[in-house]
């Protein structure tokens, strides 16, 4: 997880042309969510994404070119928001504002003192290390603002399909609940109850069967099997359409909010892997079903973007699951 960085940049604006004319605000505070076009907001989406990815390419060449790290960035981050002079009121709107000038305060000493004497971003003359540093500043915080832009995009998106969602399965309820048909009725509630069931993850409790938690308890203290299990789970989140990243996020959600026994670290990744692994996706509809639920449900619960009660179901489901390893 990238540590905290502080600095006095107003936040950076990544205007999206939706309708190939005007630029619009991603949300208006006085619009309700209900009345957002949801295929605005999923092209919203991709155009941020396609942005992010570039911003992203543009940091990294950055990083590895000047071989960075994140203690480089934060000293330098911190240095400038404590020697920076902030724009001033009057400022005219259609001049740019050097926010990064208090790298002009910055000696040939207190350069070599953060990235070090022999770094490659130290250049032949101070001038040119300051301008390094400035644009190595300004990539990474455009990179972080982009992310958190498509976060807020992903957020409002998944609110809004949480809404339509809903408000569909309240109108489903109020159909099952005026049903007269015995027959139509029973039928109603096993589907409202399968909806539940998936959106709490309470089907992970039908993962665990003794050769499973056997498999899963060897491969946790066996780093091949382990190493083996992880490659071959990335090959199915690819038939999924799922980012790499995903295994990380549910990693340092066990160790942040699971409290659990250390040595039971990773043992909900390690199932969900176990499980797409040596079953077929292609072949089970409902086992993709499941994966894409606990993806979504994980996610959620990741991002902290989830209804309380909703999250405290999910968080009872994950505790009594690791509980029976």
């Amino acid at each position: 997880m990238m540590d905290e960085v502080k600095n006095d940049k107003p936040e950076v604006e990544v205007s999206i042309d939706l309708d190939g004319g005007e630029n619009h605000q991603m949300i208006d505070e006085d619009t309700e969510l209900k009345d957002i076009d949801i295929k605005g907001i999923e092209k919203l989406m991709r155009n941020v994404k396609d942005m992010l990815s570039i911003v992203e390419q543009r940091w990294a060449a950055t990083r590895d070119e000047f071989k960075l790290s994140m203690d480089n960035i934060n000293k330098a981050m911190a240095y400038n928001s404590q020697h920076a002079e902030h724009k001033p009121e009057d400022w005219p709107e259609d001049t740019p504002f050097d926010v990064f000038n208090g790298i002009d305060k910055m000696t040939e000493e207190e350069a070599e003192e953060i990235f070090g004497k022999e770094a490659p971003i130290i250049g032949v003359t101070h001038d040119i290390t300051k301008s390094r540093i400035k644009e190595t500043l300004d990539d990474f915080y455009t990179w972080t603002s982009c992310m958190q832009e498509y976060h807020e995009v992903t957020n409002t998106y998944n609110e809004l399909q949480e809404i339509k969602e809903d408000a569909y399965i309240q109108e489903l309820t109020n159909i099952y609940e005026n049903e007269t048909d015995p027959e139509k009725k029973a039928e109603m509630k096993k589907s409202l109850d399968e909806y539940h069931r998936m959106k709490t993850l309470t089907f992970i409790h039908d993962w665990l069967d003794d050769e499973t938690i056997k498999r899963v308890k060897e491969m946790m203290h066996d780093s091949k099997k382990a190493t083996y299990l992880i490659n071959r789970g990335r090959d199915k989140l690819k038939q999924l359409g799922i980012s790499q990243n995903f295994l990380l996020e549910i990693a340092q959600y066990e160790s942040r909010f699971m409290n659990q026994d250390k040595s039971l670290d990773n043992v909900i990744l390690s199932t969900f892997m176990n499980k797409i692994v040596y079953n077929s996706l292609v072949n089970d509809a409902k086992l993709r079903s499941q994966a894409a639920a606990f993806v979504i449900g994980m996610d959620r619960m990741v991002r902290g973007n989830i209804k309380q009660e909703l999250k405290d179901a999910i968080n009872n489901n994950l505790i009594t699951f690791v509980t029976k390893f």
